[in-house]
Formats: structure tokens, sequence, C-alpha cells
């Protein structure tokens, strides 16, 4: 069954969207690193990595290669600097209350330094332009896929989604960041796709947005705690901030679980709608 040439547009549109967002944010990060910016561009990396596995699986081959290490080159060499930034933005706001997490914070404060040296470094020595042929490549394999390929492709990611959901164990949180990883891949990958099956979704969207922030609270908090216990190693004086880090995460998780079945109302793309 094929969409009609609008649906077709869109799909190639969104991608272009991106695209032109990633571009936007090299030359911001260019010039600085802030952890908002740093944060929008991993995303924008997640969401064109998404349409290229699409590629991958129903055009093998279409993304040239060159184009997809440089841009998990880039994901990767962010990750440690948005990890410091955003503890340091936690451990600022403790400061008032918890003046002895000053030394993890100067910690954090001279790590960031130096990450954000080794960062402006790639971005310095790299230009996204110097692989145009390979952009021209990819533009030119854009493609949309059939509405069934979709749905079943979409199909996968919810059920391995309810996989990671059933295998959740709140003694192990790590059990819960594979939760969210899958929710990840499912919410891009819905994203992309939302024109070829149909879906005018930017309520639903916003939604999935709200689901995934929740999930991402308790990763950087998880982060935080287990920093902090590495740092208590070296300075005395933290176990009462770890004990108020500990609680703040423990909120946090037992909000996310009370509402974690909200995640089948995103089974918009189903026959049946909502479960």
């Amino acid at each position: 069954m094929k969409n009609n040439n609008k649906a077709a547009l869109s799909f190639v549109e969104r991608y272009r969207k991106l695209e032109k967002d990633f571009f936007v944010l090299w030359s911001r990060l260019s010039e600085e690193l802030k952890e908002t910016d740093v944060h929008k561009m991993r995303t924008t990396i997640r969401k064109i990595s998404a349409i290229f596995q699409i590629m991958a699986v129903f055009r093998k081959g279409a993304v040239p290669k060159k184009i997809s290490d440089f841009l998990k080159n880039v994901f990767d060499e962010l990750q440690e600097l948005r990890d410091v930034q955003v503890q340091a933005i936690y451990a600022a706001g403790m400061t008032e209350n918890y003046p002895e997490i000053m030394p993890f914070l100067n910690g954090l404060n001279k790590s960031e330094a130096g990450l954000t040296k080794k960062c402006r470094k790639v971005f310095r020595d790299n230009d996204p332009m110097a692989l145009t042929k390979q952009w021209n490549k990819l533009d030119a394999a854009l493609f949309e896929p059939e509405l069934e390929e979709a749905a079943g492709y979409l199909d996968t990611l919810f059920d391995n989604l309810l996989t990671a959901k059933g295998r959740i164990d709140r003694a192990k949180i790590r059990t819960l960041h594979r939760f969210r990883i899958s929710f990840k891949k499912f919410r891009y990958s819905f994203e992309a796709l939302s024109s070829v099956i149909g879906i005018k979704g930017a309520a639903l969207f916003k939604r999935m947005g709200h689901y995934q922030d929740r999930l991402g609270e308790i990763q950087d908090i998880d982060v935080l705690s287990r920093s902090l216990k590495t740092f208590r190693g070296k300075e005395s004086g933290l176990q009462t901030v770890i004990g108020e880090v500990e609680k703040r995460k423990a909120r946090l998780c037992g909000f996310f679980m009370r509402n974690i079945d909200r995640v089948y109302h995103f089974r918009a793309f189903h026959p049946q709608g909502e479960l």
C-alpha cells in the first residue's frame, strides 16, 4: 500500500529539518558549549539516528557510513560533558542548604573545564560540510517506507519496550534505565514514521516527551548519587548530602512507577489504538 506524495514528503522533510537543526546547533556549539545546546544536539543526533536505522532496515546500505560514524563520534564526545554539566547544576542548587558539597562542586567545575576544552577541539578540528558528497548521497537515498513496513517496525519496538517494562526490578535501577533506552528507541522511530502511518501527533509527541523527561530525571540523579558516593572516599561529611539525593531519587522513581502504565497510551500506531 503506497502513501500519497504529501505523506512521503513529510517523512523526507522531517529528516531535512533535523539536518538543519544539526547544522544550527553545530554553529552554536562551536562558539559555546551550553548544557541546553549540548542536550539538544545529542537529542537531534538520536532522532537522526532513528531515521538512519529505519533506512538501514528497509533499504540496506542507504546511509553513508562516514556520516553515521561522524555523528556517533560527536554524540559520544558530548556524553561525558553533559553528565558533568547536569551534576554541576544539581550540586550548585544544593550549596545553600548543604555547603559541604562545595568541594564536590569544585571538582565538577574543574572536570567540566577539561571536557569543554576537549569538546571544543572536536568542533574546531571537524567540519561536517567536508562530508558534502556523503550528505548528497544520503539526500538522494531518502525514501518513504511502506505503511505495513512502518507499522510492523513500530510494533516490534513497542513489544521490546513492554519486555523491558516487564523486567523492571525496583531494587535494580539499571533495569529502569534499560526501559528508558527502549522507550527512546520507540519514541524517536514513532516520530520519524508518524506521517507514514497517518498520525498527526503534536499533542502525543509532547506527552511522550514528558514521559521521557521523567525517566531522564531519574537517570541524572542516579549518576549524581553514584558520583557523590565515589567522591565520598576523598571527602568526608557528604553522607547527609547523599542521603538527600537518595531521597529525591526514591521520590522520582516512586512517582514514575505509579504512572508507568501511561506507556500504553502511546500505542496509537496500532490498528486497535490505545490498549
